[in-house]
């Protein structure tokens, strides 16, 4: 048994539900197996349970033996201070967890269901894997257009929700999809907590000083509050934070919110703010800017920054590095343009009624190389190969809204499998 065998279990209800008791013999009722998380912190997230009677809403955390959350220091991290239930195959030991019950599974998991699960990750990710190559390329083609529309127009609904709550402010909400994007997979959640703490108003006030817009969004992250100073120029990021965030009343978010497991050091939070100020330093009225953009690689340019001489020797705050120019790379502003500008650009086309703006972002897509991710790796397996980034966000669209959901019917590709 391993835990991720456990967490599948877990997720899919694969035991007797009328065993469920705590270690301590409260009976234990699953509304929601919550959101399975699989980076920092508990595994599931805002399950909903009943536990002797009480409605729970919180999170779940699971292992192999009980003794593990003490071995994973867990007690130390305050990410796990909304937990409400421990799940272990084996409680091995008897630990006290604040107004936490523990519920062992090991006796009351299905028959068989190691061999099940075994067999069941032998499974094509694709259905029709093995025919969609079989399908003309004409055919393919203009139902993968059809998808990157699609796709589009899905984002566009989020956009507009987002734009309503800032009150139609175009820059506002660029700069929130922004923030997310640099934050993107591990702490999206996060930047986009940061954005709506500080305005894009405040910011331009601040932009002709570098150092002050570092200190505004670092101070704003929770990196310049009860810290070990560490250098000068730590020193004087404290002091100017401490200054305007009484100037402007801000409230920064809570630093326990960032994750850096299976990080890697140009992905971490402090540097990507470091080279967001610098984003906003080298421009004005950026997505105005980008409206008025003709071409993809106009669009590349004004992400082409670095950041201030403090980061050519430190990933973070007070941690020396090798010296290293640590702009943004190529591959992090193909996606931020692929996943954030171009839906941005669609969306405000569609907002304003401007074909033309709209035009502009699929061609932008059409300008860039696919995407390489684990998603369009199951269809270049399949002999399915995307020419462009707009087919790639095509194919994604058509795994997630398609393949994992067996609407096969409701599919080009399917219908042609089965007509032929």
């Amino acid at each position: 048994m391993t835990e991720l065998l456990l967490h599948y279990i877990w997720q899919h209800k694969l035991y007797d539900s009328a065993k469920l008791f705590t270690t301590n013999g409260l009976a234990v009722q699953v509304v929601k197996v919550g959101m399975y998380n699989t980076n920092a912190g508990p595994d599931f997230l805002n399950a909903q349970l009943i536990i002797d009677g009480v409605i729970l809403v919180g999170n779940v955390e699971l292992h192999l033996n009980t003794s593990d959350y003490l071995k994973h220091k867990h007690q130390y991290d305050s990410a796990y201070n909304n937990l409400i239930l421990h799940v272990v195959l084996n409680n091995d030991k008897d630990i006290e967890l604040q107004n936490i019950e523990t519920l062992e599974l090991q006796h009351i998991i299905h028959t068989g269901i190691e061999a099940k699960y075994q067999h069941l990750m032998k499974q094509n990710k694709l259905l029709c894997e093995a025919q969609i190559a079989s399908v003309p390329q004409h055919l393919l083609n203009t139902y993968l257009e059809s998808l990157t529309i699609e796709r589009l127009l899905t984002k566009v609904t989020d956009i507009e929700l987002t734009l309503a709550q800032n009150q139609n402010n175009w820059e506002q909400t660029f700069f929130n999809y922004l923030c997310r994007a640099l934050g993107a997979p591990i702490n999206g959640d996060t930047f986009e907590l940061l954005a709506q703490s500080i305005s894009v108003q405040l910011l331009a006030k601040h932009k002709n000083n570098l150092m002050q817009l570092e200190a505004l969004l670092l101070g704003q992250a929770g990196f310049l509050q009860e810290v070990t100073i560490t250098d000068a120029y730590h020193l004087q990021l404290i002091n100017e934070y401490a200054y305007l965030k009484n100037l402007y009343q801000l409230q920064p978010i809570e630093i326990s919110n960032w994750k850096y497991m299976r990080l890697r050091p140009a992905h971490f939070p402090s540097l990507r703010l470091a080279q967001l100020a610098s984003i906003i330093h080298q421009s004005q009225h950026l997505f105005s800017q980008l409206i008025n953009l003709n071409t993809v690689h106009q669009c590349n340019a004004l992400f082409n920054i670095e950041p201030s001489i403090y980061w050519l020797t430190h990933y973070q705050l007070g941690v020396s590095s090798t010296v290293k120019i640590k702009g943004l790379g190529n591959t992090t502003i193909n996606s931020i343009v692929i996943n954030t500008i171009v839906p941005l650009l669609f969306a405000y086309g569609n907002y304003t009624q401007n074909e033309a703006i709209k035009e502009k972002a699929y061609t932008w897509l059409c300008a860039l190389k696919p995407e390489q991710n684990s998603i369009v790796t199951c269809f270049t397996d399949a002999h399915v190969q995307p020419t462009d980034a707009a087919q790639s966000q095509a194919l994604i669209q058509l795994y997630k809204k398609y393949c994992t959901h067996k609407k096969c019917l409701q599919c080009a590709v399917g219908n042609y499998v089965l007509k032929n």
